[in-house]
């Protein structure tokens, strides 16, 4: 009588086959998905840059405002964006080697005004690279005169 326990070749590559098919799809899901939050979290630290740009002129009182923004933007023909100092590095997913582009987010701020110059609207534009191309966020904001 033959009372052998164990596993057959065909048995074993069936098996493993079996588990590369299961596993294959939820492996690739894991790495699309972390891709995905590292390209939304990028996203939403623009936005919130922008906005806080957008808090810095809303804060400002009218002279400030008139003599630093709306006067630069009247004499300069083509102003050159502006930039958040040094370049913006997140320690959470950059490191100093890394191969992925860098963080250098810049802005640029226009001023347009509107009915007898007593209200103006402000426009924040926050450019950055993904993925080598070159993405922008806008957000605008009115500012009156008190």
């Amino acid at each position: 009588m033959n009372n052998q326990r164990g596993f057959t070749l065909t048995e074993v590559l069936a098996a493993m086959f079996i588990l590369i098919m299961v596993l294959l799809p939820v492996v690739s899901t894991l790495f699309a998905n972390s891709r995905q939050n590292i390209v939304l979290e990028r996203k939403l630290k623009v936005k919130h840059l922008a906005q806080s740009k957008l808090e810095e002129v809303k804060a400002m009182n009218w002279y400030d405002f008139k003599t630093s923004l709306v006067d630069e933007m009247e004499q300069a023909a083509a102003p050159e964006p502006l930039r958040f100092g040094n370049e913006y590095r997140d320690g959470k997913y950059l490191t100093e080697d890394d191969s992925r582009p860098e963080n250098d987010f810049t802005y640029e701020i226009r001023v347009w005004p509107s009915h007898r110059h007593l209200i103006y609207t402000v426009q924040v534009t926050v450019f950055y690279k993904e993925a080598g191309q070159e993405k922008w966020e806008t957000l605008y904001t009115e500012k009156m005169r008190r």
